[in-house]
């Protein structure tokens, strides 16, 4: 079997045990990106550990409370969550890291 996963962009996926029992999980969310808000943390959980890559690219072990529960509502805000999504600019803010 796998040995560990990455995730990019993924929305919360299950209740607290699912949760915990993830091993070798690494999420990396960019930026405001809007799918990991979701769906509100109401019996959901993430799993795994954290990672935050910013918008100039920079990636970051953990992510704030904020980061993880502010949904932007405004259209400005939505609008920049979904493109913020957009695995093409995983791919290349992730292609800029040190090897």
């Amino acid at each position: 079997g796998p040995t560990a996963t990455y995730t990019f962009g993924a929305p919360r996926v299950g209740n607290r045990a699912f949760a915990t029992a993830l091993r070798n999980l690494y999420r990396i969310v960019h930026a405001d990106d809007i799918a990991p808000k979701y769906p509100l943390p109401l019996g959901y959980r993430h799993g795994g550990e954290s990672w935050r890559l910013s918008g100039d690219g920079a990636l970051t072990k953990g992510a704030s409370v904020f980061d993880q529960l502010i949904v932007p509502f405004t259209p400005k805000g939505i609008a920049k969550g979904v493109l913020d999504h957009r695995v093409g600019e995983y791919a290349r803010k992730l292609a800029r890291q040190p090897a």
